[in-house]
């Protein structure tokens, strides 16, 4: 390795995996990582040096990359992150499925009595 580069000896990188919903997970998972991975101020390039994704993946790490190239800030790209997941998030109607319960409190109130019945069903 030259001596007259920046790069770092030790180089950390985010490697984001695509499927939907595993998406929405990582956005979880990149703010437990900025939380506790330890930060080194002489670091050029801050918390990650490389950041790579597929798919949903892809999606969170341009995110991610594009708002700390524009601000600096990776508290703040994942701050992006969440809203963005927020938005396309969306609360289903769950009378789709049970069509013989008709509105959402009593779906929730059949859903509770389900898992006093059934401990280990899927919450």
């Amino acid at each position: 390795m030259s001596k007259g580069n920046n790069i770092p000896i030790k180089q950390r990188a985010l490697v984001l995996q695509g499927g939907g919903a595993l998406g929405a997970y990582e956005a979880g998972a990149v703010q437990a990582l900025y939380k506790y991975l330890p930060t080194n101020e002489n670091r050029q390039s801050g918390l990650f040096d490389i950041v790579a994704g597929t798919s949903s993946g892809a999606m969170n790490g341009s995110i991610l990359v594009s708002h700390v190239t524009q601000n600096g800030s990776w508290q703040e790209s994942i701050d992006k992150l969440n809203v963005f997941w927020k938005y396309v998030s969306t609360d289903p109607d769950l009378r789709i499925w049970y069509p013989y319960i008709p509105d959402r409190k009593s779906w929730i109130s059949y859903w509770d009595t389900q898992k006093e019945m059934y401990p280990n069903l899927a919450s």
